[in-house]
């Protein structure tokens, strides 16, 4: 506030926001009926971020607040935007965590501090993937979609390189984890309500529910899925959210006042996971609990924990558990997830070197098709990795698995030291939990989107900050 100093006389205070919030109000009038209602959303977001910023004096804080917020909200604007597009990216992707990206840098640049600390084993896959990416132009037959993607990528690593900077303390971490216990009750109770009421919610472009009550064989009732558009999405990050809640609950002194609201948090986003039908959400959770728990009991920390989790899931089975049983059975029958992956390998076989960021559905066609979709309507392959061969070849393929494992490297320090921290060690463990959820769920599905490869690239730079804070 001392930047602002001619706002404590009073008279130039009330005089500096009434002109400030009537401006604003004013531009909204004239642009609001000839926009969408995103660009609206966007509009006051960015009218009203001055007063924000003003008001709130640590504005770290808040940017570190707008990049969690913005995977809950799931709203994103196409600039360039073309709809026929299918696969990856329609547009120049801009949303709040852009804006936070351009006044957190803009500021990191003018006071020169904190200066720039570097974790190369996850940074160095991280410019990998973007020279990977660059480099796949050279084959794009439509370097416009391909840019699409370039500019996605770049504000992923953007955000990761300043989350791993500015998330240096355990306060720092705190006011993460708060906001990510905060946001996963928000999302789980809204998509618990959606299932229930069976309303498909629109409040002012935010599209919460998508009512797939035929879309899958064994469903049951509609699949939900929140702000996030699609169900699959949802149960992306329904499951890195709960891992890391558990993870929280071995946890002896770290947000013990937190503690029911992380049990809550907990309930509430598995109900709502398994209101997703989503079976390769459910694969990936079960394999990150696994994780989870089993570093608990391995070294013989946090049984409270476990006997909660095994009560809620012992609950929840008996109460869903035939719903779950006839949505998992259908797995065996529905084969359209290998035919889509026979045409990526078809594709990645003609097309070593990649075919180019972001422009696989241009390649779609009966010739690369399994027998079994010849003449069908050809989708994008449903598993992250192939997609990522597709487009950018092997060596693209090669980058991401060396950013996904580098977590996991430097983990091996402590993850089996029963003599590290255990409140670290607890918060660790469970964002390992999660990027480990993401890492199963990619296999039958491309999370393309920017709030889907902005989520993974959070977690791996949480990991990276918990792992350095013992280096300190």
């Amino acid at each position: 506030m001392k930047r602002f100093k001619f706002l404590q006389n009073e008279t130039a205070y009330i005089l500096f926001w009434s002109i400030l919030v009537g401006f604003g109000l004013g531009v909204l009038s004239l642009v609001a009926q000839n926009v969408s209602s995103k660009w609206v959303i966007v509009i006051v977001g960015t009218v009203f971020a001055p007063i924000i910023v003003l008001l709130v004096k640590d504005i770290k804080k808040l940017i570190l607040i707008s990049f969690i917020v913005d995977s809950l909200l799931g709203i994103d604007i196409a600039i360039q935007n073309k709809g026929w597009h299918r696969g990856g990216p329609t547009g120049f992707l801009v949303s709040l965590m852009t804006i936070g990206l351009i006044v957190g840098y803009a500021l990191w640049i003018i006071e020169k501090k904190p200066k720039p600390r570097f974790c190369l084993v996850t940074t160095v896959p991280g410019l990998l993937i973007l020279l990977t990416v660059a480099l796949s132009f050279y084959n794009s037959p439509y370097w416009q979609l391909s840019a699409f993607g370039l500019f996605l990528k770049a504000q992923a690593f953007l955000m990761y390189f300043y989350v791993i900077n500015h998330v240096t303390t355990w306060q720092d971490r705190r006011l993460v984890l708060i906001i990510l216990i905060i946001c996963l009750l928000l999302q789980g109770s809204l998509m618990i309500l959606q299932y229930f009421s069976g309303t498909s919610l629109n409040i002012g472009g935010l599209i919460t529910s998508e009512s797939m009550a035929m879309g899958g064989e064994g469903v049951v009732g509609d699949r939900v899925s929140g702000t996030l558009v699609r169900p699959g999405n949802a149960a992306l990050y329904l499951n890195s959210l709960i891992s890391i809640m558990l993870g929280l609950m071995f946890a002896d002194s770290l947000l013990t006042e937190w503690f029911p609201w992380i049990v809550m948090a907990a309930i509430v986003g598995i109900m709502a996971l398994l209101f997703t039908s989503s079976r390769g959400g459910w694969i990936a959770f079960a394999i990150s609990m696994i994780i989870v728990i089993g570093r608990g009991l391995w070294i013989k920390q946090g049984r409270k924990a476990i006997f909660i989790f095994l009560v809620l899931m012992a609950v929840f089975l008996l109460i869903f558990g035939g719903q779950v049983k006839e949505r998992l059975v259908t797995i065996e029958e529905d084969r359209s997830r290998e035919w889509l992956d026979t045409m990526a390998y078809n594709i990645i076989r003609a097309y070593p070197f990649g075919i180019g960021e972001n422009t696989y559905d241009l390649y779609m066609s009966d010739r690369y098709a399994h027998p079994a979709m010849v003449g069908h309507t050809h989708l994008p392959v449903h598993n992250r990795y192939l997609m990522i061969w597709a487009e950018t070849g092997l060596h693209g393929l090669i980058a991401f698995i060396l950013l996904l494992a580098a977590p996991f490297w430097q983990a091996r320090e402590w993850f089996f030291n029963t003599q590290a921290d255990p409140d670290r060690v607890a918060l660790g463990v469970g964002l390992l939990g999660g990027l480990t959820s993401q890492i199963v769920h990619m296999r039958s599905e491309n999370f393309y989107g920017l709030h889907q490869t902005t989520l993974l690239w959070f977690l791996i730079a949480m990991i990276v900050s918990v792992n350095q804070n013992g280096r300190d």
